[in-house]
Parts: structure tokens; C-alpha cells; sequence
């Protein structure tokens, strides 16, 4: 003869132990009850009560996460769900559309009249990031609304030729998969203010003759003097570029 039908109690925790929520329910509805599976049967639909409780609770902390825009804890929450419950597709579907995480926050730094742009990585595979320059206003929700220096990035620096001199600039990275879901952007500004050039130092006596070359932007500059004693001296050049320190010791 063939082999015994499995009775429900079994049926019903196999199907939950592959990870068939949805096969368990139907299990435990459809078939008929046997007087001697009685109590493990209905140990086992205890068991599918608390796994349906459990991954309710888990798309719930989901939807709250992700109304945070936590993104992470909301991929958390789902894959918790779906450890429960392996075969709703519906998880892994949510779950491949969360956006990654937010970059940490950016590093600027200048080069004459570059700005190069560096920020720590997302710890995920598979990532890109955007990189947008703004001025003034509140920082960018999406990368549309800033001017793109960068886009799809592997890398996680990049290089900004096109600062406004003297305008504060804001910079912002947003991480990607696909350049259409994005993280929360990371955002660090600056005032692009390059440096004089061609400093030439010209001694008479005890007089000094300071000249330079300014940006074109540049409305005035300030020279410093340190004296040997650690005193601070402070000159603003409003117009020109040059000026001339008398007094000087040795």
C-alpha cells in the first residue's frame, strides 16, 4: 500500500516551517479535523495565529519607518517579515523598492577656484550617488531640484569647477540604485573665496612692500602680520593690491 496521509497537524507546520504563511492558513481551514491530531492541530494553528500577528507587527513597524524615511529599519522590519513569511512576493517587492541609505554627511574642501566634494559610503552593494550644487534656500529634497555635479557616481568624491566665487554654495549627495528611488541627500556649504596669487615681498630699509594678484571677484583683502613677540597685526586692503608695513625691526 501507499504511504499514510500526513495528518493536518503536520501538514499545517510544514507548510509554516517552508515559510508558506499563506499555504499554513489554508491548511489549517480546509482540512478536516481528526480526533486523535486534535491538540496538536491546534497547537499548530496557534502557531500560524502568532506568525500572522508577527508579520503584521512587522509591516507595521515597516510603514512607520518609512514614514520616518528610515530606510534601513524599514528594510529591517520587512525582512523580519519575510523570514516569517518567505513566500509572499509582496515583501521582496517592497523590500527591492526602499531607497538606500543616507551618505554621511560631505567633506569640502577648495582648490583655487574648485570645490572637491567627498563623503563617507553607504555600507550596501550596488550603490551610486548623485551629487547637486544649490545657493541659498533650504537644502534639496531631490536631486532635481539642485544643478547635478556628479551623477551616478561609484566613486565618492568628486570634483565642482562651476562654484560661484564668493556666494555660499550648498552640496548635497544622494545615493541610488537606479537614479530614480534616492536616500535622503547629506548636505555640507561653503563660501568659495579664492586665495590671492603671486605674493611678492619687496624690503627697503625698514619698510616692507607687499603686491599680489586678487580675483577678479574679490572686493578686498587682509594681510596679517605675526611679530615675533606672537603679537597679531591685521590690515584690511580695500583697494589696490599692494601694501606697504614701515617699522620693521630685526
Amino acid at each position: 500500500g501507499g504511504a499514510a496521509a500526513k495528518v493536518g497537524s503536520v501538514q499545517i507546520s510544514e507548510a509554516l516551517g517552508a515559510g508558506d504563511l499563506a499555504e499554513a492558513r489554508r491548511l489549517a481551514s480546509a482540512l478536516p479535523e481528526v480526533e486523535e491530531d486534535r491538540a496538536e492541530r491546534a497547537a499548530a494553528v496557534l502557531k500560524v495565529d502568532r506568525a500572522e500577528q508577527q508579520k503584521q507587527d512587522n509591516l507595521a513597524e515597516y510603514s512607520r519607518m518609512l514614514q520616518a524615511r528610515d530606510f534601513e529599519a524599514a528594510g529591517r522590519a520587512l525582512q523580519a517579515a519575510a523570514q516569517i513569511d518567505s513566500a509572499d512576493d509582496d515583501l521582496r517587492s517592497k523590500l527591492a523598492a526602499l531607497p538606500p541609505q543616507k551618505p554621511g554627511n560631505p567633506t569640502l574642501r577648495t582648490e583655487g577656484r574648485r570645490v572637491i566634494v567627498t563623503w563617507p559610503p553607504v555600507a550596501e552593494a550596488n550603490v551610486k550617488y548623485v551629487v547637486v550644487r544649490t545657493e541659498g534656500g533650504s537644502p534639496p529634497v531631490v536631486p532635481s531640484d539642485g544643478a547635478r555635479i556628479g551623477s551616478l557616481l561609484a566613486a565618492t568624491s568628486v570634483p565642482d569647477d562651476g562654484a560661484a566665487i564668493g556666494r555660499r554654495q550648498r552640496y548635497t549627495v544622494f545615493a541610488t540604485r537606479d537614479d530614480s528611488r534616492f536616500s535622503d541627500g547629506a548636505s555640507a556649504d561653503l563660501l568659495v573665496v579664492p586665495a590671492p596669487t603671486g605674493l611678492v615681498a619687496a624690503v627697503d630699509g625698514s619698510h616692507i612692500t607687499l603686491s599680489w594678484q586678487m580675483p577678479s571677484e574679490a572686493i578686498a583683502a587682509q594681510v596679517v602680520q605675526h611679530a615675533a613677540d606672537g603679537a597679531i597685526v591685521k590690515f584690511d586692503v580695500t583697494s589696490g593690491s599692494s601694501l606697504t608695513i614701515p617699522g620693521l625691526t630685526l
